[in-house]
Order: structure tokens, then sequence, then C-alpha cells
């Protein structure tokens, strides 16, 4: 299945508040875009950007990553730049991180765990689909 990715632009959008942080860099905030959809600006860490051999291969990672469809993946839009710094567009999720739910709730209940890991496991499965390995499936430190 195709999807054709929107493309969001920063100029197009209106902060409200901070995200999290992921692989590439840092959320800027939460954002609703002119069309009226939230989507999420994630700055994208310097180093990242050291090269223009590096620019590129991060351009060719947005546009693989904008083919990845599952329900289970955060969507990614585009990559812009504003200001001088390049953000990556992407689709917000509001909602809690499964460390802090741990940390709130302390062990799930088996079956919740099953439910998880099948979501995570299937997407995952979709970003290899699409020729990507995913860079922050592991624990952060």
């Amino acid at each position: 299945m195709r999807r054709e990715p929107a493309g969001f632009l920063a100029s197009d959008t209106r902060s409200e508040r901070c995200s999290a942080a992921g692989g590439w860099g840092k959320s800027t905030g939460r954002s609703i875009s002119s069309s009226g959809v939230d989507v999420a600006l994630k700055s994208v860490r310097p180093e990242l950007l050291s090269s223009e051999k590096a620019r590129e291969l991060l351009r060719q990672e947005v546009r693989s990553a904008r083919e990845v469809v599952s329900p289970n993946v955060c969507r990614i839009f585009d990559l812009v730049v504003e200001e001088g710094r390049e953000l990556v567009s992407m689709e917000y999720i509001d909602g809690t991180t499964l460390a802090d739910t741990l940390l709130q709730r302390g062990p799930l209940e088996l079956r919740e765990a099953r439910e998880i890991a099948a979501q995570f496991l299937s997407g995952l499965e979709a970003i290899h689909e699409a020729g990507l390995v995913h860079g922050t499936s592991s624990r952060r430190t």
C-alpha cells in the first residue's frame, strides 16, 4: 500500500509545547499546521549534519521513512530548513512512553506486555519492509 506523504513545513505551523527526544534529535514541540493537523517538529542533531554526505544520507533516510505505513509507526512528513535549522516534521502522537508507564505503574500484566510487544514488532516489520533499520528502539541511557 503506497501512501503519498504530506508536506508540512515549519512555516505552516504554530508551536504549543515541547515533546520528546529521539535518535534524530529533540522535538521543538507540538505544532498545529495551517490545515489544522497536529505535527511534531524535531530539530536534527548537529552531528548528523557534519558533512554534505551526512546531510544527503539524512535526506535519503527521511525520504525512505516517509514510505513506512503502519499504525504502529510515527508517520514522517518532511525534512525542512527554518532559520538555518534542519527540522523533521512528523505525526504528533499524544501519549506517554513505555518507560514512563513502567515507572508509574510497575510491571505490566503478561497480556498487556504481549499486546505492546506485538505492536512494537509490527512497527519494526513495517520499518524493515521499507528498507530501514530503527536506530532508537534500544534502551535510552
